[in-house]
C-alpha cells in the first residue's frame, strides 16, 4: 500500500504547499482559523509501553502569556471555548436599565421604564413577543427577541435596546 501511495504523496504535499502558502499573515496568525496541538513528552509507567505519549493541553485565549510559553514547545493548539446560550442577549429587566435613563431624560427625573409594566406594553404594542399565556411563546420578531424554552422566558437583542431608545 505504501508503495502504490508514494506517488500521491507529492502532489498532496505540493497541494498542501501551495494552499499555506496562498494564505496572508493575518489569516495564518488568528485562532479563529487555526488548529494547534502542543505535543509534549510523558514518561510511560514501564519501559516499552508507548512508543509515542502525547499531552492534550487546553488553552485559554484570554490568556495570551500561556501562548507565549507553548509556542516554545511547539506544534498544534485548539482554544477551549465554551458555547454559551444567548450571549449577547439581555433580560427584560437590563433592558429597562438601558432604556430608562432616555425615557428620564425625555419626560423628566418622576419617569420610569419598568419591565413588568412599561416593557410588556412595548413589545405587545410592537408585536415583539406573544401575550403570556400563548400557546406559541416562539413566535417573536427574531431580529428583536427570542424565546428560551429551558427557562420558559424571553431574552432581547441589543437592536431591540436601540429600538426602544
Amino acid at each position: 500500500m505504501s508503495r502504490l501511495h508514494k506517488p500521491l504523496q507529492a502532489s498532496v504535499q505540493q497541494y498542501l504547499d501551495t494552499f499555506r502558502l496562498s494564505l496572508s499573515h493575518r489569516m495564518t496568525d488568528d485562532l479563529r482559523f487555526s488548529y494547534k496541538v502542543f505535543l509534549i513528552p510523558k514518561v510511560s509507567n514501564h519501559q516499552g509501553q508507548a512508543d509515542v505519549s502525547v499531552e492534550f493541553v487546553k488553552f485559554d485565549p484570554a490568556k495570551p502569556d500561556e501562548l507565549v510559553q507553548y509556542e516554545k514547545l511547539a506544534a498544534l493548539l485548539k482554544p477551549a471555548i465554551a458555547q454559551v446560550a444567548n450571549a449577547g442577549r439581555l433580560k427584560a429587566s437590563d433592558v429597562c436599565k438601558r432604556v430608562e435613563p432616555v425615557v428620564k431624560q425625555s419626560c423628566g427625573k418622576a419617569c420610569c421604564f419598568a419591565a413588568s409594566y412599561h416593557h410588556a406594553n412595548a413589545c405587545a404594542f410592537y408585536a415583539v413577543r406573544p401575550r403570556k399565556g400563548d400557546p406559541h411563546p416562539e413566535k417573536t420578531r427574531i431580529e428583536y427577541c427570542h424565546y428560551d424554552a429551558a427557562h420558559k422566558d424571553y431574552a432581547f437583542s441589543e437592536q431591540w435596546v436601540t429600538f426602544l431608545m
